[in-house]
This record gives C-alpha cells, sequence and structure tokens, in this order.
C-alpha cells in the first residue's frame, strides 16, 4: 500500500470488515480536508470523530497465508460509484497497489 500512496509520512490502517483503510496516521494543519473520504468511509460503516484529511486508501485484507491482497470486490467498487454519483460527484479513479 505504501507505493500506492507514497506522500504519505506515517501510514495508520483500520479494518472495515473484509476490507482495510489507510491513511495518514497523525493528521496535522498541513493535511487538505478529504471529503470525498469522509463520505466513502462513513458509507463504508467507519467514522472519523473530526472527518478525514490527506490521502485516503481502502484496500482488501491480506490473506495471512499467502500474504496476497484481492482487489476490491467489483460489486463494492459499484456501490461505491454509485454512492457518489446519486450526489452529483465524479467517482475517483481507481488504483490497485
Amino acid at each position: 500500500m505504501r507505493a500506492a500512496i507514497p506522500e504519505v509520512r506515517i501510514l495508520g490502517t483500520s479494518t472495515l470488515g473484509v476490507a482495510r483503510l489507510w491513511y495518514h496516521d497523525f493528521f496535522t494543519p498541513d493535511l487538505p480536508r478529504n471529503q470525498l473520504a469522509d463520505l466513502i468511509v462513513a458509507e463504508l460503516g467507519y467514522h472519523h470523530a473530526t472527518g478525514w484529511y490527506g490521502p485516503v486508501a481502502v484496500s482488501m485484507d491480506e490473506n495471512p497465508a499467502t500474504g496476497e491482497v484481492p482487489p476490491l470486490p467489483r460489486e463494492l467498487m459499484a456501490a461505491i460509484h454509485d454512492f457518489l454519483r446519486q450526489r452529483g460527484l465524479r467517482p475517483p479513479p481507481s488504483r490497485q497497489a
């Protein structure tokens, strides 16, 4: 994941069930508010008291037996894109790490 979001200096992570959330572990004044992450991450069921700042990424959890991380399911990506379109927002580009 570090290669996918290299601008994050201190990488934090939280579980979202079978998915995983990646973010800058310390919100500092130089990080811009990430309102898109606020919407998407809240829709996935994870709320942050102050909102999200800086880059945020979602991946599936690593398989501990193989070390592989499967791609996000098409159904999840479609649900995120539909959610954004309903709010008049354009879906972000997908990047597989």
